[in-house]
């Protein structure tokens, strides 16, 4: 029967295979080599792998895999893989089809001969279904997989130069030469509008010379960081050749539980504000600042044809789960796991909901924990870098997976709100907006209101035209100070100004810079010039379409325009929030700004509100 135990060791003779490799690599590292089991199984020439998820109703899903080689078909039961981050990882498979009944897999990393070498131990254990699948099995993995593996990791050197997975394997888009110049020609051509040749020049070659794999999908922030170059500068690339039609913009919804891609959409207003993961088996709601990331796909230029799946169980699959492992009903086990200072939270998909700890210099290094369908118990608050004990006793009735998970989401990846809060984004693609309706929540954007002095008097005292010629002066005046500064316009409310950024250190720049550019723009009639009352506030929001453009909603929104109220010409109004940012002092300091501390009544706050006006 289909996802029935069919393991019985009393009916089997188990082969067991254990190889030694001594790898030029440190373990934190080969641990991010080995343990991309969906990149090394494919490398090594392991048969692709078609999952599918069957819903548990008391949380999570069974995993099955069905898979085909040489006529061959392969059936089993994917059990929840097992690791510890960066010392072992074990996958096991129970078979209801095909020459075995049970294969476990353990890669394990101990210190090697030399301190930047590491020992890799492979340990495959195989149970035949007869005696005539041992003669088979003894020729697939002992000689079959273990000169894929030992070919895969002959590899991690090279690849540790770079942690690029896509010089290890030729690539198969079949272009001829002249195809592939004329591609090279169409993305330096992109210089005309973001003028960094040598990135355009490593693009090209990236698409052209990398694996199917790894061109298949284009991540700016990855690899400006893998080139070491500015990420905005490659989203800008990505954006202008998207444009051009060299590439398709995607927008991917990510499960916050597994963090991996559950659906993509070609266009921002048919991205969904509810998401479900079969893997989890959980629905959840889509944010903008983690849910939804956006990459581009080279397939107008004919590069990057879809790649099977080869594992869905990989590690490097959910670099944030540092630690996992499988209790059966009933079971008491003890497990350590290396952890540095941070926020992490002790999950299980057969537990009520999940423990918060708090990782710091001293404290607890061993707890005893306890599943429940009620819970997590037992976990303390806080507990002290280093390796951590957990004395574990599985009382849920079934087969439970305890996770710990790393809190803090990556930043390598282009979420919609960075997009968002992007001007040549926004010029490019105008027409890209949520769907009418739809509403996507915004853990932090940074907004800056800014307000003309005097407007008014300067319409009744120089006359329309002329004052509205002004106020069009000072709107290209700050364009280009938020577009350099990495902000976007939202629009534009008589002669005021409401942008967007992503840091706060961005804004406060961008304040500074417009009340001293402003002062170049003048009433050609007195030579009196123009000056800005500007205010800045961050937290949360909600992104939603307004009047054909993405706009956002809010308390945060609604602070900031009354902050911006309390500011006098020539000073900018911060919140606390902004003012206690990442670098946003040292800024001020280098500035030489003058700071007023007040304590305003903002309407809407029921508490009085402290707000620093800054002047220079």
């Amino acid at each position: 029967m289909a996802g029935a135990l069919i393991y019985n060791p009393a009916m089997a003779t188990e082969q067991i295979y254990r190889w030694e490799y001594d790898i030029k690599v440190p373990s934190a590292k080969l641990w991010r080599f080995v343990a991309d089991t969906e990149r090394t199984n494919q490398l090594a020439g392991i048969f692709d792998v078609q999952y599918t998820y069957i819903p548990s109703p008391t949380g999570g899903s069974e995993v099955r895999a069905r898979a085909k080689k040489r006529g061959m078909t392969f059936e089993w039961i994917e059990r929840p893989a097992e690791w510890v981050e960066p010392e072992f990882l074990v996958h096991t498979r129970d078979y209801s089809k095909g020459p075995l009944t049970r294969m476990i897999v353990r890669l394990e990393l101990q210190e090697g001969a030399n301190p930047e070498h590491t020992k890799l131990i492979q340990t495959i254990r195989v149970w035949p279904r007869n005696a005539l699948m041992a003669m088979v099995l003894k020729f697939a993995v002992g000689v079959e997989s273990r000169k894929g593996f030992a070919k895969v990791y002959a590899m991690a050197e090279e690849w540790a130069k770079t942690e690029d997975f896509g010089t290890l394997a030729k690539p198969t888009h079949g272009l001829s030469d002249d195809e592939q110049r004329e591609i090279r020609k169409r993305i330096a051509s992109i210089s005309d509008k973001v003028n960094r040749p040598d990135d355009l020049k490593r693009l090209g070659d990236h698409l052209l010379t990398g694996s199917d794999r790894e061109v298949a999908t284009i991540a700016p922030y990855e690899l400006a960081d893998r080139w070491k170059t500015d990420r905005t500068d490659m989203l800008r690339i990505c954006l202008h050749g998207a444009n051009r039609g060299l590439f398709d913009m995607r927008y991917s919804i990510l499960c916050p539980m597994c963090r991996r891609s559950k659906s993509s959409f070609e266009a921002l207003r048919d991205v969904t504000t509810k998401g479900h993961c079969d893997a989890c088996n959980a629905n959840f709601g889509v944010d903008f600042d983690r849910c939804v990331e956006v990459y581009f796909t080279p397939e107008p230029i004919g590069i990057g044809a879809k790649t099977p799946t080869y594992c869905h169980a990989a590690p490097m699959n959910t670099p944030h789960r540092i630690g996992v492992w499988s209790f059966a009903p009933g079971e008491t086990r003890t497990v350590s796991v290396p952890v540095a200072a941070g926020k992490y939270q002790l999950a299980s998909p057969k537990s009520k909901g999940a423990v918060y700890i708090d990782i710091v210099a001293s404290g607890q290094t061993a707890a005893n924990v306890r599943l429940s369908v009620d819970g997590i118990a037992g976990a303390p608050q806080h507990m002290k870098a280093g390796t951590l004990t957990f004395n574990v006793k599985n009382d849920v009735p079934e087969n439970a997976v305890l996770m710990l998970v790393r809190t803090e989401w990556a930043d390598n990846a282009v979420t919609a709100a960075d997009l968002t809060a992007m001007e040549e984004f926004r010029g490019l693609f105008s027409g890209e907006v949520v769907a009418p309706g739809a509403e996507f929540s915004i853990t932090n954007m940074v907004f800056l209101f800014t307000d003309l002095v005097g407007s008014t008097a300067m319409y009744e005292r120089i006359g329309d035209a002329p004052a509205f010629a002004l106020v069009r002066d000072h709107f290209d005046v700050m364009r280009d100070i938020y577009v350099h500064h990495k902000g976007a316009l939202v629009k534009t409310i008589g002669d005021a100004v409401m942008a967007v950024f992503r840091r706060s250190s961005d804004a406060v720049e961008a304040a500074f810079e417009m009340h001293e550019n402003i002062r170049n723009v003048k009433d050609k009639r007195t030579g009196e010039p123009l000056a800005l009352r500007i205010g800045l506030h961050r937290g949360p929001c909600i992104a939603m379409e307004a009047n054909n453009v993405l706009d956002y909603f809010g308390t945060t929104v609604n602070v900031a325009a009354r902050v911006q109220a309390k500011a006098d010409g020539l000073q900018t109004a911060v919140s606390d929030a902004i003012l206690q940012d990442s670098g946003v002092a040292d800024i001020v300091r280098a500035c030489n700004a003058r700071s007023t501390r007040i304590s305003a009544n903002l309407k809407g706050i029921a508490d009085a509100f402290p707000i620093t006006l800054l002047e220079r």
